[in-house]
């Protein structure tokens, strides 16, 4: 049921501009009630399990993961999952508990309280002598004061252990410098709550992430440092401008496999500072892709026509080649995060990309965006000559694109349209290479 779901996700936005009724309508709310039949029937079987990873479900998993996970999970059912870095989830049942739990005992002001983890939370939240900043701080003191409860620490300490058993990169990889651990992989720690990620993508973004994350006891502070995320200054304030409540919704934690990236950048499947959708966007740099992510490095720009089939071997493309004069690298005399330093000169106006790169990324991305039947925003990085997907988010300003297509195509109206089905009116009703087309990031 994986292709019905986004089947019937564009059917959805399609009814949203040209409406659909009769017999296509009824088609489409069978399919839907047969495939939340299914969801459910999925999300039973795994809903009291503190840890899921890629062979547990797609993007039904959404409410125990959230929406980063969530379509990790959906890529790799789709096939895509050979790209992935090896990955686990600690659930959103894992955050409950720890909220449900006995609040720590932490001195400060503000903090003199008893009960749950998520009464003491709400009592700093509801301070009305303290700023955000110290609402936040106090917050994350009570997060690392707090102790995982027994059985959730030991699926996390499992799953880590099974992360180191699918492999921990190419030893030819690793930087000089780095001394190998067996069984204790570098990984990325991510939050992935319900906040982020959405059709709206108001939250992308706005929760840490934590790099080059290496021991048992490490991966525990920084899960719980992610947890506590949730209630950074920014995110506390976003909320309470919007009106979003108390930051409870929580979501999952994504422990990633670290990937030893000599280049990487971001994707979009659409062109929209130009308002072109018929063109995919690269920006790619050197080193990890944190630096391209916060524009703290210089990165190559890099504009594909989608007309031209990567297949063929001839694409279409614009490539500005950034003076390149800083890379991030992780920090090899710290053991743990990242720092920027100096690229050597003849890398520095040399394009990132080879050529073959260029053509297997872009026809992977044009694949992905197929598959999940909407434009994509994707975070990737080459790890030696492997393309290695980081992160898939969709794209969510597809309405203003769907009108557009609607005026620029006046074919038959899904709702005049008559046939067999809902799904042979909607390809009617708009052309196929403009059913993907939006955008609206803001990382």
């Amino acid at each position: 049921m994986g292709d019905m779901r986004h089947v019937l996700a564009q059917l959805e936005r399609l009814d949203d501009v040209l409406g659909v009724t009769g017999e296509d309508q009824a088609w489409r709310e069978s399919a839907a009630r047969q495939l939340a039949t299914d969801d459910r029937r999925a999300m039973d079987e795994v809903s009291r399990r503190w840890i899921l990873d890629p062979r547990d479900g797609g993007v039904e998993l959404e409410p125990l993961v959230g929406w980063k996970t969530a379509f990790l999970a959906e890529i790799g059912r789709h096939g895509f999952g050979a790209h992935v870095p090896p990955w686990f989830v600690v659930t959103d049942r894992a955050f409950r508990a720890m909220l449900e739990a006995q609040a720590p005992a932490v001195e400060g002001r503000g903090l003199e309280r008893n009960g749950t983890l998520r009464e003491a939370i709400l009592g700093v939240l509801r301070s009305a002598d303290a700023t955000l900043a110290q609402k936040a701080e106090r917050i994350q003191r009570l997060w690392l004061a707090a102790d995982l409860p027994a059985d959730v620490a030991a699926a996390v300490a499992s799953a880590y252990r099974g992360l180191a058993s699918e492999g921990a990169g190419s030893a030819d990889l690793v930087p000089a410098g780095v001394t190998d651990e067996p069984g204790q992989p570098f990984v990325a720690v991510r939050s992935s709550a319900h906040q982020e990620d959405t059709d709206a993508a108001a939250h992308a973004g706005e929760f840490d992430t934590y790099l080059f994350v290496r021991g048992e006891r490490s991966l525990v502070e920084h899960l719980k440092r992610a947890w506590s995320g949730l209630w950074t200054e920014r995110a506390i304030h976003n909320r309470s401008a919007l009106g979003l409540g108390d930051g409870m919704e929580g979501g999952g934690v994504l422990v990633q496999r670290m990937v030893w990236s000599r280049a990487a950048g971001v994707l979009q499947t659409t062109n929209v500072a130009e308002g072109l959708p018929h063109e995919l966007v690269i920006n790619v740099g050197l080193g990890l892709g944190e630096g391209v992510v916060s524009g703290l490095v210089a990165a190559d720009h890099v504009v594909v026509s989608k007309e031209q089939s990567p297949a063929s071997g001839n694409l279409r493309f614009r490539y500005i080649t950034a003076e390149k004069r800083e890379r991030m690298v992780f920090d090899t005399r710290a053991g743990h995060g990242t720092l920027r330093v100096p690229t050597l000169s003849h890398q520095r106006l040399r394009p990132v990309l080879e050529y073959v790169e260029l053509v297997e990324l872009v026809q992977v991305a044009l694949n992905l965006e197929k598959a999940l039947g909407q434009a994509v925003d994707i975070e990737f990085a080459y790890e030696g000559p492997s393309l290695r997907i980081l992160q898939v988010r969709r794209i969510p300003a597809w309405r203003a694109v769907w009108w557009e297509s609607a005026l620029r195509f006046p074919l038959e109206s899904a709702v005049t349209a008559r046939g067999r089905g809902a799904v042979p009116h909607a390809s009617r009703a708009v052309p196929a290479s403009d059913a993907t087309l939006s955008r609206g990031d803001h990382r």
